[in-house]
């Protein structure tokens, strides 16, 4: 079995977490059993993976020892919840006791999400956390509102999994001990690291796979291991603080090249290959995308007579290292040469500090009049019309690992013009041929760079005819050769 270990899901996942769901149907199609495995408890989890189509997929690490499928009782429900204390007054789905709440209950999806009980000062002293109707995890709470515990039940309604926190730096709760009782015995652990390691050895068999996506959660917890799996670690993004060779490693990915056992670190370009390779000359590194598109698509005509003129995208999260404000910046310079040019951000915000980035964004297009013509469109599920119709992609980041956006745009001839950065675009951008590339970070050519485009409607058509055929070795059956390739090799131990 091969195991993708990642955090979690939500509504609007990310990049990594979209890569994984892709790369499942890979190794479906090479006949590679494979499951994602997350890591946090996510109480609307099941919702989530039913939209995206992959509920029997995945386990989380709490919910394999809870076991809540196995249950086969009625489902608890807002009523439920409500007849427990008949007697009292019930208004906007808030239990009261002479005007003062002592139940909230909360739903999400039409279905019970959480409760809270409140006591005699108005404290909520614990909220309970369901799951499809299921109580799934309970936190208790002290009168300063801060976490003291955390408890997990099984199907049976019994506590399986309990977490201990206590005041840390600025009050805060910081775990320190967990406790997992199984049927014959407690097991302790001082860390989440430790936890995590053995739900691994729990979980896996000596000849199975873990590919680590999320090395800042299970990079650790690999390298503690009892058992031994093969172990690989895939790179999503520069693994250098300044996206350079000589920088500075990340501290999860460097603690998990020097601690989790690896077997290898997977990358999605050789450059990015070669200079982990020369950080790291101990550990073997292999280069597969972390994506890749349907063959059947890069077969596809897209017409160009379907564009619309002037319409630039951008697909990205909304947050700084992406350096939108570059973009709306030659937009917005853009706009005085042609004024039908339009600008469409897909990416959800980023709420790092009360999503300051996206309300300095929003401040530089209001200061320039530009909302007329610049939009935030958020995250978006489908963006395969948003591809066809689009004029160009256009990418500023500071640097990436790949930038799956870039592939998705060529492979639906859309042309695109990028940031030469580490590490991604210029091994997918063929300057002259399906876009161009510019000086990382000059805003001044990269808007000379859309005049020039923008004024050969013709050049940009020839961009996209050459797109498809430019990213063919990213579509799915050589992309599935270099997976069957990588997993056929021995481990080195």
């Amino acid at each position: 079995m091969n195991y993708f270990l990642t955090s979690y899901f939500n509504e609007t996942p990310s990049a990594i977490e979209i890569a994984e769901i892709r790369r499942l149907r890979l190794f479906d199609q090479i006949g590679e059993s494979a499951t994602i495995v997350t890591e946090s408890p996510i109480w609307d989890s099941g919702y989530v993976l039913d939209q995206l189509g992959i509920r029997q997929r995945v386990i989380n690490m709490y919910g394999y020892y809870q076991q809540l499928d196995r249950y086969e009782g009625p489902e608890t429900t807002t009523t439920s919840i409500r007849s427990t204390l008949p007697d009292l007054p019930f208004k906007n789905n808030t239990i009261l006791d002479d005007g003062k709440p002592v139940v909230k209950i909360h739903e999400e999806h039409g279905q019970l999400s959480y409760v809270d009980y409140l006591d005699l000062f108005g404290f909520t002293n614990r909220r309970d956390f369901y799951e499809n109707g299921v109580h799934s995890y309970s936190e208790f709470y002290d009168d300063h509102a801060k976490l003291q515990l955390k408890q997990y039940y099984t199907y049976q309604g019994k506590p399986v999994i309990t977490c201990y926190y206590h005041g840390g730096p600025s009050n805060q709760a910081i775990l320190t001990m967990l406790h997992l009782a199984t049927s014959n015995q407690i097991h302790q652990f001082q860390s989440l690291d430790a936890f995590r390691a053995h739900f691994l050895d729990d979980l896996t068999q000596n000849d199975d796979t873990l590919i680590c996506d999320r090395e800042d959660y299970w990079g650790m917890a690999m390298g503690l291991m009892h058992k031994n799996p093969r172990r690989m670690l895939m790179i999503h993004a520069a693994f250098t603080t300044n996206a350079k060779r000589d920088g500075e490693v990340f501290t999860s990915i460097k603690t998990t090249i020097e601690h989790g056992k690896l077997d290898a670190v997977i990358t999605s370009t050789q450059a990015e290959a070669d200079d982990i390779h020369a950080r790291f000359p101990e550990v073997p590194t292999e280069v597969i995308p972390v994506s890749a598109v349907p063959d059947k698509r890069l077969n596809t005509n897209f017409p160009f007579e379907v564009r619309i003129p002037f319409q630039i995208i951008a697909v990205a999260r909304v947050t700084e290292i992406k350096q939108l404000s570059h973009a709306i910046n030659a937009v917005i310079k853009l706009h005085g040469h042609f004024p039908k040019v339009d600008f469409k951000i897909y990416g959800y915000e980023d709420l790092l500090n009360g999503y300051a980035e996206s309300k300095r964004l929003r401040k530089i297009i209001s200061q320039n009049k530009a909302a007329s013509y610049i939009h935030f469109m958020g995250y978006t599920k489908d963006l395969s019309p948003v591809y066809q119709k689009a004029d160009l992609l256009l990418l500023t980041s500071r640097s990436e690992g790949f930038s799956m956006a870039i592939l998705e745009a060529l492979s639906y001839a859309c042309p695109v013009v990028s940031y030469d950065i580490n590490y991604g675009p210029n091994e997918l951008v063929k300057p002259g041929e399906n876009g161009q590339l510019v000086p990382a970070n000059d805003e001044y050519t990269l808007f000379r760079t859309l005049v020039d485009i923008f004024k050969d409607r013709q050049q940009l058509q020839r961009f996209g005819l050459f797109a498809q055929n430019s990213v063919r070795e990213f579509g799915e059956n050589a992309v599935e050769k270099r997976w069957a390739k990588v997993l056929k090799k021995k481990p080195q131990k």
